[in-house]
């Protein structure tokens, strides 16, 4: 906004009235001694004040309401992260005079700069995680002497201050990925909760739910089996050693061969699993050897005995 709309030699006039101020426009009359003459709300100027050079120049200045809006990130009590302020404040000059002497033409650049101080001045006692907070104490800098004495300084007046408080750009990615961490966690928890649940009922291999873990876990079983195989090939390796050496004494002690043979036949069906109480079939053999090794005792002793 331009406040000084115009500047003009001030002139007596022989007949008529100097011009009149409005409610908008106010009329600011110097001289070469740094006097003023404010003149405004309809009111105007004397042609006895103006003659003689009494003064010499007069000012139109606005006194509209006009709006300006700052929107800047301003640092928080850490000096690290940043609040997003949106400040919108109706203002309008409420010393033409000030305006005259200080000589402001222009508004935006200062507004910006007073605006950015006395938004700092209240956002650096709060921490990032006090948005509603700032929020209030901004709200509340339109009563605020301080702040009003430094707008009066620039011969301006704040009528109206509308604040919305956010998080700075930095402040909100950190957030986010803090919450993507937070959610990750979760969902892992969950993850787990309905690992556990899945296991329960359907076993390990279904409860997990990444490729990762599944390979893992089919890796770490093929490892166990494997080490189970070979675990029963070297007990069955130990099982035929035993079994030769029996055979092997048998026929040292004049077994006849096919009882051995047999003898070897119903030990390989033992070594197989099955329980020989199981049926009337496994029972008779069961007896079968039994007699077998009696007759074999027998026979050891026959010779013994000479």
């Amino acid at each position: 906004m331009t406040f000084i709309k115009s500047r003009q030699p001030a002139k007596a006039k022989i007949w008529g009235k100097q011009q009149p101020s409005t409610p908008v426009l106010a009329l600011v009359y110097t001289n070469n001694e740094g006097e003023c003459l404010v003149v405004q709300n309809g009111e105007y100027a004397l042609n006895s004040e103006v003659r003689h050079g009494k003064y010499n120049t007069v000012y139109e200045v606005d006194t509209s309401v006009y709006s300006y809006t700052f929107h800047k990130e301003v640092m928080c009590e850490d000096g690290q992260s940043a609040f997003l302020i949106r400040m919108r404040i109706s203002y309008y000059v409420g010393n033409p005079e000030i305006i005259v002497r200080r000589g402001i033409v222009n508004s935006t650049n200062m507004l910006d700069e007073l605006l950015f101080y006395s938004i700092k001045e209240v956002t650096r006692d709060y921490p990032i995680d006090q948005v509603r907070a700032v929020n209030e104490a901004l709200k509340g800098l339109q009563n605020d002497s301080k702040f009003n004495r430094v707008f009066g300084e620039y011969g301006l007046a704040v009528e109206a201050l509308e604040v919305d408080v956010e998080l700075g750009h930095e402040a909100r990615e950190r957030l986010k990925r803090k919450m993507k961490i937070k959610d990750e966690i979760e969902e892992q928890d969950l993850k787990s909760e309905g690992d556990m649940q899945r296991v329960e009922k359907y076993g390990v291999a279904a409860g997990l739910s990444s490729k990762e873990a599944k390979d893992k876990f089919l890796v770490d079983q093929h490892n166990l089996r494997q080490q189970e195989i070979q675990k029963e090939i070297e007990r069955k390796n130990a099982k035929e050693d035993q079994y030769r050496e029996v055979i092997i004494q048998r026929l040292k002690d004049g077994d006849d061969i096919r009882d051995i043979e047999e003898m070897a036949q119903t030990l390989k069906r033992i070594d197989s699993g099955k329980d020989f109480v199981s049926s009337e079939a496994d029972v008779l053999e069961k007896a079968k050897w039994g007699n077998l090794a009696k007759t074999s005792e027998f026979k050891r002793k026959e010779r013994l005995d000479g």
